[in-house]
Protein backbone atom coordinates (compact mmCIF):
# COMPACT_ATOMS: atom_id res chain seq x y z
CA UNK A 1 0.00 0.00 0.00
CA UNK A 2 1.33 3.36 -1.15
CA UNK A 3 1.59 5.38 1.72
CA UNK A 4 -0.85 8.42 1.60
CA UNK A 5 0.55 11.98 1.70
CA UNK A 6 -1.71 14.15 4.10
CA UNK A 7 0.11 17.01 3.39
CA UNK A 8 -0.41 17.53 -0.27
CA UNK A 9 -3.40 19.91 0.29
CA UNK A 10 -2.49 21.77 3.18
CA UNK A 11 0.65 22.64 0.78
CA UNK A 12 -0.94 23.35 -2.25
CA UNK A 13 -3.28 25.70 -0.15
CA UNK A 14 -0.61 27.53 1.13
CA UNK A 15 0.77 27.71 -2.57
CA UNK A 16 -2.57 29.08 -4.23
CA UNK A 17 -2.55 31.68 -0.71
CA UNK A 18 1.18 32.79 -1.41
CA UNK A 19 0.32 33.63 -5.23
CA UNK A 20 -3.24 35.74 -4.22
CA UNK A 21 -0.49 37.62 -1.81
CA UNK A 22 2.02 38.31 -4.25
CA UNK A 23 -0.73 39.22 -7.00
CA UNK A 24 -2.20 41.54 -4.68
CA UNK A 25 0.78 42.68 -3.66
CA UNK A 26 1.61 43.59 -6.97
CA UNK A 27 -1.42 45.64 -7.78
CA UNK A 28 -0.49 47.57 -4.76
CA UNK A 29 2.49 48.24 -5.86
CA UNK A 30 1.45 49.42 -9.04
CA UNK A 31 -0.78 51.56 -7.69
CA UNK A 32 1.53 53.55 -5.94
CA UNK A 33 3.77 53.53 -8.82
CA UNK A 34 0.83 55.17 -10.81
CA UNK A 35 0.04 57.64 -8.03
CA UNK A 36 4.03 58.49 -7.72
CA UNK A 37 4.49 59.32 -11.44
CA UNK A 38 0.93 61.53 -11.54
CA UNK A 39 2.19 63.28 -8.64
CA UNK A 40 5.77 63.81 -10.35
CA UNK A 41 4.25 64.89 -13.33
CA UNK A 42 2.11 67.76 -11.47
CA UNK A 43 5.10 68.76 -9.81
CA UNK A 44 7.04 68.99 -13.67
CA UNK A 45 4.42 70.67 -14.77
CA UNK A 46 3.93 73.28 -12.23
CA UNK A 47 8.09 73.72 -13.19
CA UNK A 48 7.12 74.30 -16.56
CA UNK A 49 9.04 71.16 -17.62
CA UNK A 50 6.10 70.20 -20.40
CA UNK A 51 7.13 67.53 -21.91
CA UNK A 52 8.81 66.14 -18.76
CA UNK A 53 5.46 66.04 -17.42
CA UNK A 54 3.45 64.68 -20.18
CA UNK A 55 5.74 61.59 -20.39
CA UNK A 56 4.96 60.64 -16.44
CA UNK A 57 0.93 61.18 -16.62
CA UNK A 58 1.44 59.07 -19.98
CA UNK A 59 2.63 56.35 -17.46
CA UNK A 60 0.94 56.94 -15.21
CA UNK A 61 -2.20 56.67 -17.37
CA UNK A 62 -1.09 53.19 -18.65
CA UNK A 63 -0.25 51.99 -15.41
CA UNK A 64 -4.16 52.84 -14.10
CA UNK A 65 -5.92 51.38 -16.99
CA UNK A 66 -3.52 48.18 -16.47
CA UNK A 67 -4.92 48.04 -12.99
CA UNK A 68 -8.48 49.67 -13.26
CA UNK A 69 -7.65 52.10 -11.50
CA UNK A 70 -10.70 54.61 -12.67
CA UNK A 71 -9.77 57.64 -10.25
CA UNK A 72 -5.97 57.35 -11.70
CA UNK A 73 -7.01 57.22 -15.43
CA UNK A 74 -9.80 60.22 -14.86
CA UNK A 75 -6.99 62.35 -13.44
CA UNK A 76 -4.36 61.57 -15.91
CA UNK A 77 -6.70 62.47 -18.66
CA UNK A 78 -7.64 65.83 -16.93
CA UNK A 79 -3.82 66.52 -16.42
CA UNK A 80 -2.75 65.60 -20.33
CA UNK A 81 -5.80 67.38 -21.31
CA UNK A 82 -4.55 70.98 -19.81
CA UNK A 83 -1.63 69.88 -21.56
CA UNK A 84 -3.08 70.12 -25.29
CA UNK A 85 -4.78 73.33 -24.74
CA UNK A 86 -1.18 74.75 -23.81
CA UNK A 87 -0.29 73.18 -27.39
CA UNK A 88 -3.51 74.35 -28.89
CA UNK A 89 -4.43 70.68 -29.90
CA UNK A 90 -8.24 71.49 -28.42
CA UNK A 91 -9.87 68.62 -30.00
CA UNK A 92 -8.06 66.12 -28.61
CA UNK A 93 -7.83 68.01 -25.22
CA UNK A 94 -11.91 67.61 -25.19
CA UNK A 95 -11.53 63.84 -26.22
CA UNK A 96 -9.70 62.94 -23.01
CA UNK A 97 -11.95 65.68 -20.96
CA UNK A 98 -14.85 63.81 -22.03
CA UNK A 99 -13.53 60.45 -21.20
CA UNK A 100 -12.40 61.72 -17.76
CA UNK A 101 -16.16 63.10 -17.34
CA UNK A 102 -17.67 59.61 -17.74
CA UNK A 103 -15.52 57.94 -15.33
CA UNK A 104 -15.75 60.88 -13.06
CA UNK A 105 -19.59 61.13 -13.60
CA UNK A 106 -20.12 56.89 -13.05
CA UNK A 107 -18.09 57.61 -9.79
CA UNK A 108 -20.19 60.10 -8.50
CA UNK A 109 -17.11 62.40 -7.90
CA UNK A 110 -19.32 65.41 -8.50
CA UNK A 111 -16.41 68.16 -7.59
CA UNK A 112 -14.18 66.53 -10.09
CA UNK A 113 -17.23 66.55 -12.49
CA UNK A 114 -17.52 70.30 -12.28
CA UNK A 115 -13.37 70.64 -12.72
CA UNK A 116 -13.89 68.57 -16.01
CA UNK A 117 -16.76 70.63 -17.45
CA UNK A 118 -14.91 73.60 -16.54
CA UNK A 119 -11.82 73.00 -18.17
CA UNK A 120 -13.73 71.88 -21.30
CA UNK A 121 -15.54 75.24 -21.40
CA UNK A 122 -11.90 76.73 -21.43
CA UNK A 123 -11.50 74.83 -24.10
CA UNK A 124 -13.59 76.71 -26.41
CA UNK A 125 -12.87 80.05 -24.48
CA UNK A 126 -8.83 79.68 -25.77
CA UNK A 127 -9.88 77.89 -29.20
CA UNK A 128 -11.54 81.79 -29.59
CA UNK A 129 -15.02 80.49 -29.46
CA UNK A 130 -16.89 82.09 -26.97
CA UNK A 131 -20.45 80.38 -27.62
CA UNK A 132 -19.27 77.17 -27.44
CA UNK A 133 -18.00 78.46 -24.01
CA UNK A 134 -21.52 79.99 -23.48
CA UNK A 135 -22.81 76.15 -24.05
CA UNK A 136 -20.52 74.42 -21.41
CA UNK A 137 -20.81 76.76 -19.04
CA UNK A 138 -24.08 76.69 -19.28
CA UNK A 139 -24.20 72.68 -19.22
CA UNK A 140 -21.94 72.67 -16.22
CA UNK A 141 -24.40 75.45 -14.29
CA UNK A 142 -26.84 72.94 -14.91
CA UNK A 143 -24.54 70.29 -13.14
CA UNK A 144 -23.60 72.40 -9.73
CA UNK A 145 -27.70 73.15 -9.30
CA UNK A 146 -28.56 69.83 -9.01
CA UNK A 147 -25.15 68.85 -7.04
CA UNK A 148 -26.48 71.83 -4.86
CA UNK A 149 -23.24 73.38 -5.44
CA UNK A 150 -23.82 76.79 -4.66
CA UNK A 151 -20.30 78.29 -4.98
CA UNK A 152 -19.69 76.39 -8.20
CA UNK A 153 -22.52 78.49 -9.44
CA UNK A 154 -21.79 81.58 -8.47
CA UNK A 155 -18.03 81.51 -10.79
CA UNK A 156 -19.95 80.04 -13.62
CA UNK A 157 -22.25 82.77 -13.56
CA UNK A 158 -19.82 85.56 -13.10
CA UNK A 159 -17.61 83.89 -15.94
CA UNK A 160 -20.62 83.52 -18.61
CA UNK A 161 -20.95 87.33 -17.69
CA UNK A 162 -17.38 87.80 -18.26
CA UNK A 163 -17.80 86.15 -21.42
CA UNK A 164 -20.55 88.44 -22.84
CA UNK A 165 -18.80 91.30 -21.41
CA UNK A 166 -15.25 91.08 -22.82
CA UNK A 167 -15.42 88.57 -25.40
CA UNK A 168 -18.91 89.38 -27.08
CA UNK A 169 -19.56 92.87 -25.94
CA UNK A 170 -22.90 92.40 -24.88
CA UNK A 171 -23.26 94.20 -21.65
CA UNK A 172 -26.77 93.64 -21.30
CA UNK A 173 -26.81 90.18 -21.48
CA UNK A 174 -23.93 90.53 -18.88
CA UNK A 175 -26.01 91.98 -16.63
CA UNK A 176 -28.51 89.09 -15.33
CA UNK A 177 -25.46 86.73 -14.85
CA UNK A 178 -23.73 88.89 -12.35
CA UNK A 179 -27.08 90.31 -10.82
CA UNK A 180 -27.20 86.25 -10.47
CA UNK A 181 -23.75 85.85 -9.22
CA UNK A 182 -24.18 88.73 -7.10
CA UNK A 183 -27.28 87.31 -5.30
CA UNK A 184 -25.15 83.73 -4.48
CA UNK A 185 -22.10 85.63 -2.90
CA UNK A 186 -24.57 87.53 -0.63
CA UNK A 187 -26.26 84.33 0.70
CA UNK A 188 -23.52 82.68 0.92
CA UNK A 189 -21.70 85.59 3.37
CA UNK A 190 -18.60 86.06 0.70
CA UNK A 191 -19.10 89.98 0.99
CA UNK A 192 -16.12 90.75 -0.71
CA UNK A 193 -16.25 89.39 -3.57
CA UNK A 194 -19.84 90.77 -3.54
CA UNK A 195 -18.44 94.16 -3.88
CA UNK A 196 -16.74 93.16 -6.58
CA UNK A 197 -19.37 91.82 -8.27
CA UNK A 198 -21.81 94.93 -7.46
CA UNK A 199 -18.90 97.47 -9.01
CA UNK A 200 -18.77 94.97 -12.10
CA UNK A 201 -22.49 95.72 -12.26
CA UNK A 202 -22.19 99.32 -12.21
CA UNK A 203 -19.47 99.48 -14.67
CA UNK A 204 -22.01 97.79 -16.97
CA UNK A 205 -22.81 100.46 -20.52
CA UNK A 206 -26.30 98.53 -20.60
CA UNK A 207 -28.84 100.83 -20.13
Amino acid sequence: MKHKDYFAYPQLLFLLLAMVLSACGAHEYRLRRAKLLYHQGQLLQTQGKIEEATKKFEASLALSRREGFRPGIAHNLNELAIIKVSKGEYVKARQLLEEALGIYKSLRMSAEVSKVMNNLAITYLEQGDPKGALTAYNELLQWDKATGNILGQLIVLYNMGEIYEEYLNQPCQAKPHFEAALRLALSLGRRKLAKKIHHKISSLNCQ
